[in-house]
């Protein structure tokens, strides 16, 4: 009987001291530190000019082959039929070649901003475990994955990352 009560007072004590030893839980607004983060909009900048510089040259072949086609259409009453359907067969090719290589360009550009968004994306974790460290909490979630509890440090993990 004794060794019951022992037993019984031991696991009331233990439960008494687990608040003790609670658990410190943190949440952070990863897009609200992604869009603050100085970073990112200059990565977008840098993004946007290759966007601008690759958009550009591709309208300049286009404008060409339009050009092409267009003399084309104005030589067909002077041209055989063979010869007309061989250029208007070799313009096809370029247009082909042409939307070939815009998609080329589009997948690179996509590749390009999904890198760089993984990068901020890593510091941006970097950040968050400098800072949980330091306020010394034990866990951080994401806050849309947080339904209840846990401390918002979104504005410290801010700070953290735009120190770099």
């Amino acid at each position: 009987m004794k060794k019951v009560v022992v037993y019984a007072f031991a696991a009331a004590l233990a439960g008494l001291s687990v608040p003790a030893f609670a658990t410190r839980i943190a949440t952070v607004d990863v897009k609200k530190v992604f869009d603050a983060y100085s970073g990112t909009q200059a990565a977008k900048d840098a993004l946007k000019k290759k966007v601008d510089e690759e958009k550009s040259s591709l309208e300049k072949e286009k404008d060409s082959l339009e050009k092409e086609a267009s003399t084309l259409q104005g030589k067909k009453s002077v041209l055989t039929d063979a010869k007309f359907k061989e250029e208007a067969e070799a313009l096809q090719v370029k247009e082909r070649d042409l939307q070939e290589k815009f998609q080329k360009v589009t997948d690179k550009l996509q590749k390009e901003e999904a890198e760089q968004t993984a990068e901020i994306v890593d510091l941006i974790k970097e950040a968050a475990s400098r800072v949980a460290k330091r306020e010394k909490y034990d866990l951080v979630f994401e806050a849309s994955n947080l339904l209840y509890g846990g401390d918002e440090i979104t504005a410290s993990v801010i700070e953290e990352v735009n120190k770099k």
